[in-house]
């Protein structure tokens, strides 16, 4: 990580004669120093300051800085000079000198209208009106005499002041193995060292306005949080691609980065998406393109193998085992060069993404309360990008509306992408509702909810309709149904031996005949055994489970006036009923 210092090398410049400045000897305490930011690979040298500081790293002469001085009053800084390496506010630019390994600019104070007081020198990755990086600045006196009371480094109006500086490696990173140089109108292509992430641009890209500008690659490390802001499923490599200052290019610049070796296997399934970091509302896949500058033969997960796959173990049970094949790198994949990456105007975070896509099949529109709905409510889970069934997604399933259950509340989709639960509706009339929500299929990123998708069942449970039984002619009285009698249910016979008044054993269940559609009136047929006891027997009817009437009737040989309906053991008794509201 990036580790923030200050200077502490910095004294008084004092009087120079017609040979130059000469600074004094000795190392001046941390006081003589006013560095606003900065690290230990990027320093001022003399004559700026006192004494050199000794290299942390290795120099960088591939940079585009950008120097600029201000007048510092008590509530301002007020620009006065500024120079690149392509311009300068009087002709002076920033040079590099690579054998000497620093930066230099010659700033020319008598081409200025200065008064005397305290400026202040900045080193930045792009002019301050701008998104930039401070680099480190250093505050100095300019007087009439070369001479100051103060501990700041002191020069004559009217004297050139060489503003020297080193650079190093790592100065704009905060991981190590990121890209730091520049790039110019003629473009070029630019890999990371182990040529896992890289972009192409080609001539003229860079608009000629900007000149040259720091170009940055950093692979996104930081698994507290998500690479990209969206819930879909995440997979390294995950990079923040940017340059100093931002421009929007004038041709397309290609982006390329190695994939996960774990999800080679899907890799169809997979694109690349950017975060528009300057409009923090856009999220924007970017369409495949083939390109030839990478080698991804040593990708390495960020976080360690043995890392996600104790995220695998932890997560365990029913989530694991249909899954592990979906995270275990395969060998057959372990050396595939991925061979895409995208193409866009500006830069920002750039990673892969599986887009995944949750559709509801077809359930039944109704049911009658306190039922489960036929057909059951399904989702199926598919790519979004080639229509692929996706297996092994986490479904929860909720009632939101109308009470009733869901069971079962939580599984995966199987091999057809599928995912079904049983719902029975509330015990009221009325709109039921149901959710199925899609969570990601491997370990999520931090920071970002595991649901990507949801969909939603509607049903309406219906009240039950009152029946009620009416027995005809023999064992009852009426003859025929009403005009209102229900001619297209199912219902059901059974008979039961009485004692005391209630039934203690099932003697005969008996299937109906379709209803005589003159009459409105169903019949069931029951051939009494001649070895049925004699005694009480209950008659009773029966719809979609429910009792709606019942009749008592006496088996006997003899008929007794007053008692009831009686019929003879071992003879055919027809039960006629019609079904009434």
């Amino acid at each position: 990580m990036r580790k923030l210092a200050a200077l502490v090398a910095v004294a008084s410049i004092v009087a120079c004669d017609g040979r130059g400045m000469v600074g004094p000897t000795g190392v001046a305490g941390p006081n003589h120093a006013m560095v606003q930011a900065g690290n230990d690979h990027f320093f001022f040298l003399p004559p700026l300051v006192k004494s050199t500081q000794s290299p942390n790293g290795e120099f960088n002469p591939n940079l585009a800085p950008v120097v600029e001085v201000c007048r510092v009053t008590s509530s301002t800084c007020d620009l006065v000079a500024r120079f690149s390496m392509t311009a300068g506010t009087h002709g002076e630019t920033v040079t590099v000198n690579a054998l000497e390994e620093h930066y230099k600019v010659n700033w020319n104070t008598g081409l200025y209208a200065i008064q005397a007081g305290v400026y202040r020198i900045s080193v930045r990755t792009a002019a301050s009106d701008v998104a930039h990086t401070l680099l480190g600045s250093q505050d100095i006196d300019v007087t009439s005499t070369g001479r100051s009371a103060s501990d700041k480094p002191n020069i004559r109006k009217g004297q050139t002041l060489p503003i020297k500086f080193r650079i190093e490696y790592g100065a704009l990173c905060s991981t190590d193995g990121c890209l730091e140089t520049s790039v110019g109108i003629a473009g070029g292509t630019f890999t990371l060292e182990d040529s896992i992430a890289g972009a192409d641009f080609p001539d003229g890209a860079i608009p000629a306005s900007a000149g040259r500008v720091n170009l940055i690659i950093e692979r996104f490390t930081d698994h507290t949080t998500a690479c990209l802001p969206t819930n879909y499923p995440q997979y390294e490599g995950c990079y923040r691609f940017r340059t100093e200052p931002h421009v929007t290019f004038n041709e397309l610049v290609t982006v390329g980065i190695c994939l996960d070796p774990s999800a080679h296997a899907i890799e169809a399934q997979l694109e690349l998406q950017k975060w528009d970091e300057v409009d923090p509302a856009l999220l924007i896949s970017l369409p495949r393109t083939t390109v030839d500058f990478l080698g991804c033969e040593d990708f390495q997960l960020s976080q360690g193998p043995s890392t996600l796959a104790g995220q695998l173990a932890r997560a365990g049970g029913w989530l694991l085992s249909p899954l592990a094949r979906m995270f275990t790198p395969d060998a057959a994949y372990a050396g595939v060069i991925t061979p895409y990456g995208g193409k866009l105007s500006d830069f920002s975070r750039i990673g892969w993404v599986r887009p995944l896509q949750i559709n509801a099949l077809p359930a039944g529109a109704s049911s009658s309360v306190g039922t489960a709905l036929t057909p059951s409510p399904s989702v199926r889970v598919t790519s979004a990008r080639t229509g692929a069934l996706v297996e092994g997604v986490p479904i929860a399933w909720s009632v939101t509306l109308g009470g009733g259950s869901v069971s079962p509340a939580a599984g995966i989709t199987g091999v057809d992408g599928v995912m079904s639960t049983t719902w029975v509706l509330g015990a009221l009339p009325g709109a039921n509702r149901a959710m199925a929500t899609g969570s990601n299929p491997r370990p999520t990123w931090p920071g970002r909810p595991g649901v990507w998708g949801t969909t939603a069942f509607n049903a309406t449970a219906i009240a039950l309709p009152v029946y009620r039984a009416v027995f005809m002619t023999p064992i009852g009285t009426a003859t025929t149904g009403s005009e209102n009698a229900y001619i297209d249910l199912a219902p059901s016979v059974t008979v039961c031996a009485l004692s005391a008044g209630a039934c203690v054993e099932a003697v005969a269940t008996l299937a109906t005949d379709a209803p005589d559609l003159l009459v409105r009136v169903y019949q069931a047929k029951w051939n009494t055994p001649k070895t049925l006891p004699h005694g009480f027997y209950r008659v009773t009817v029966s719809v979609e489970g429910k009792a709606i009437g019942s009749i008592d009737i006496e088996a006997d040989s003899k008929k007794k006036e007053g008692e009831g309906f009686q019929f003879e053991v071992g003879s055919t008794l027809p039960i006629k009923f019609s079904i009434e509201p």
